[in-house]
């Protein structure tokens, strides 16, 4: 039973690393170039950058970073 017990909390914390790490946790700030993180935020896309509609959708992931004193945030395609 405690080996059963230890199997499943190992798969439990295994899970959680994974969904941690599903989305990129780093991207380039398109307004200055440098490395921005990942905030936690996602929303589901219905057009692509130019307004034009996406028939599967896709997520996009909220990017910040602070340069110079300002805060840079920008939402991009979750793994590219």
């Amino acid at each position: 039973m405690k080996k059963t017990a230890l199997i499943l909390a190992a798969l439990i914390l295994l899970s959680a690393a994974t969904l941690a790490y599903a989305a990129s946790q780093t991207a380039t700030c398109p307004q200055d170039g440098e490395t921005a993180f990942f905030t936690g935020n996602k929303k589901f896309a219905h057009t692509d950058g130019r307004g034009m509609p996406i028939a599967d959708g896709k997520y996009n992931c909220e990017y910040s970073h602070t340069y110079e004193g300002k805060t840079h945030t920008f939402w991009q395609a979750c793994g590219d």
